[in-house]
């Protein structure tokens, strides 16, 4: 059992740093000793590690958080303009998949030439607040796609937040956006 700011917590997910302290149940319900207390208790803290690794799927972009913080601020503009994010988390390794059509997608070889259709989805949770709103916690998924299907033209890029998605989903998730990058959810 888990005592949780609110402040710092979704009904559906909380980060680390917003659990005060926790206790051992039995099977039954019934708590099993005292209290522990979180020593890392506090306002929530970035963390992008999942995103930076240097052995990670996103390798091979020139400064993965830059890129990470630069998609998800245009995937909020596309919700309201104006949201602040004041803290954020990559939750879990990113999937990053590539093709050459629009239905042949695997992870990419970064070694070889860069392929026609190539995309991101990173699980985030992330405090945010909007002008006039109190702050709030979202979670989801950042998806991210960039297709050069016309060598003549500059490569098309979107984004989108897809909220309260998990990591179950990015595959399948991906897959949509990849074929189609101009969807809307």
């Amino acid at each position: 059992m888990f005592e949780i700011d609110a402040e710092y917590a979704s009904e559906t997910w909380a980060p680390p740093e917003s659990v005060r302290r926790w206790w051992l149940v039995d099977r039954e319900g019934n708590v099993v000793g005292e209290s522990v207390e979180n020593p890392e208790y506090g306002p929530p803290r970035d963390d992008l590690s999942h995103a930076t690794d240097p052995d990670g799927p996103l390798n091979w972009l020139l400064d993965p958080e830059a890129s990470v913080r630069g998609w998800l601020a245009a995937a909020l503009d596309r919700v309201a303009q104006g949201i602040e994010v004041h803290w954020l988390k990559v939750k879990d390794t990113p999937l990053v998949l590539a093709g050459h059509g629009a239905c042949d997608f695997t992870p990419p070889d970064v070694a070889g030439p860069p392929p026609p259709r190539i995309g991101a989805a990173v699980p985030v949770g992330l405090g945010a607040r909007l002008a006039g709103h109190p702050p709030t916690v979202l979670w989801g998924l950042l998806l991210w796609v960039m297709v050069a299907d016309d060598p003549a033209a500059a490569p098309r890029q979107n984004v989108w937040f897809c909220p309260e998605l998990d990591t179950d989903h990015a595959d399948d998730r991906l897959r949509v956006v990849l074929r189609d990058p101009d969807i809307r959810f």
